[in-house]
């Protein structure tokens, strides 16, 4: 198998803007069965890499990202459905405020 290493200029500036800490703090009360923080940044990777379907993502793009864990279709969903619901308050904390 390949991996794509195209990400990682991605991933200094995710590094950059501290999203792990944020994205946990967001998810604290959550009690998923996966890292939120991690599952943030391989979405942020896939879509940059390859814009895809969540299905597509967890199939073909995800197993190509270098020491990424695996994830289920539910799972994805889950993140997803939660960056939805909580999608003002997260880029208002990246955002500057007026």
């Amino acid at each position: 198998m390949e991996f794509n290493l195209g990400y990682f200029l991605i991933k200094s500036l995710i590094d950059l803007l501290e999203i792990d800490y944020v994205s946990d703090i967001f998810s604290q009360d959550c009690k998923y069965q996966f890292k939120f923080s991690e599952m943030l940044r391989n979405l942020i990777y896939a879509q940059i890499i390859h814009p895809a379907s969540k299905l597509k993502f967890a199939e073909d793009i995800i197993p190509t990202i270098y020491d990424s864990p695996k994830y289920s279709e539910d799972q994805i969903y889950e993140a997803c459905e939660f960056i939805g619901e909580n999608y003002k308050k997260i880029l208002n904390t990246f955002l500057p405020s007026e």
